[in-house]
């Protein structure tokens, strides 16, 4: 029970104080007594933690993946790489991530079970399975399988997207295309409208910026045209091109990533030499603006892909992911790279970032926990008033 003392502070104060810390203590306070219980579990405080999180650009943690085994790393600390105990069968091999947001994994194994997972409160939900995508007409084709997860704000809704094409091996002009959505808040998949665009790299996931879904594609296989990047918005459901940069050759192999936020495209020049352009201003193709440049100079031995992770605290560094094998530091002022020092890493690995967060993925429903979780927060509402 509380003391007497701490019973007169307010709920707004109690909240704007606890929700600085990580997710993992924020979880032991609800012992406290049932009125913190009812605070830390309300969707008032929840948003609040995530928000304050992002602002402030602590509790992330890198998620490195190799084969079938998760480890994170405080980004925070810079502890040693801790292994994480993720809910699904790995039936001796691999788990993929098909994205983060919000704090929320979406794991799938080679079965094709799929999870929606938050490391930080231990809780998922495993989604209805698909059949599998398939052609019978006994015509061999190319088959391109992508999936993307974001947070469609304006629903209010956890969505995860299915995109599976046929592509016909002698005739570019033979293609098939299949687009499924889930909606965590219905729980079911849904068909909708498909797509002409032609997935560019098979396997490679949707980047989640701005309420939306990006991947680079081509308009058609057969016409040498150059790569664009196109947005599935998760708010109206449609396919929109993206504006890209000014780049010098558009020869080059483009992929698409999220850095600080904002949607980033690394340009890859014979594996020579690799951009990194950041679009400062979501759609505005003005805003584009060219962070880095790495060369095989900055390296010892071969440079294969980078990948951008997270910026320093400062934000005078960028975190790379250098041939899937080591993390570097980019200093953005003196434009030099060296290691950045991680006990515990395994020897090739992918990496993510999540934020910390208490979102659970049960509340979720169209059902009547959602009712009782709305009569919970206007319980607290008196005490609770804080702005989000």
């Amino acid at each position: 029970m509380l003391s007497y003392p701490m019973a007169d502070v307010p709920l707004d104060l109690i909240a704007d104080i606890i929700c600085r810390l990580p997710a993992k203590a924020i979880l032991r306070f609800r012992r406290v007594s049932k009125i913190w219980k009812y605070l830390i579990d309300c969707s008032n405080f929840v948003n609040l933690h995530m928000k304050k999180s992002i602002e402030s650009q602590t509790h992330f943690h890198l998620i490195i993946r190799k084969n079938s085994d998760l480890f994170t790393v405080n980004l925070d600390l810079f502890d040693p790489a801790v292994e994480l105990i993720h809910p699904l069968m790995c039936y001796g091999s691999r788990i993929n991530i098909w994205g983060s947001c919000n704090g929320i994994l979406c794991i799938c194994n080679v079965a094709e079970d799929i999870a929606l997972w938050n490391p930080s409160t231990r809780k998922h939900r495993i989604l209805p399975s698909l059949p599998p995508e398939r052609r019978r007409d006994g015509v061999l084709r190319i088959f391109n399988e992508s999936y993307g997860f974001g947070f469609d704000s304006v629903h209010d809704d956890f969505k995860l997207l299915k995109i599976s094409q046929f592509i016909g091996l002698d005739d570019p002009m033979d293609f098939d295309s299949h687009v499924k959505v889930f909606s965590l808040r219905k729980f079911c998949w849904m068909p909708i409208e498909s797509t002409s665009y032609i997935l560019r790299y098979s396997s490679t996931m949707g980047v989640f910026v701005n309420n939306a879904l990006h991947w680079v594609v081509s308009e058609n296989l057969g016409m040498g045209l150059a790569d664009l990047v196109v947005a599935f918005d998760l708010g109206t459901g449609r396919f929109e091109e993206i504006p890209l940069p000014e780049l010098t050759d558009f020869k080059c192999e483009i992929h698409v990533d999220v850095l600080g936020g904002c949607l980033c495209l690394i340009a890859n020049y014979d594996r020579v030499r690799f951009e990194v352009w950041v679009m400062k201003e979501y759609g505005v193709q003005e805003s584009w603006m060219k962070l880095l440049t790495v060369s095989q100079v900055d390296f010892v031995g071969s440079i294969k892909s980078v990948k951008p992770l997270t910026y320093s605290k400062t934000g005078c560094k960028v975190l790379l992911l250098h041939n899937r094998r080591k993390l570097i530091w980019y200093d953005l002022d003196t434009q030099t790279v060296h290691d950045a020092v991680i006990d515990g890493l395994p020897h090739s690995f992918d990496a993510e970032t999540l934020v910390e967060s208490l979102i659970s993925v049960d509340a979720y429903r169209e059902n009547p926990i959602k009712v009782l979780e709305e009569e919970r927060d206007d319980f607290l509402s008196e005490g609770f008033k804080l702005v989000l």
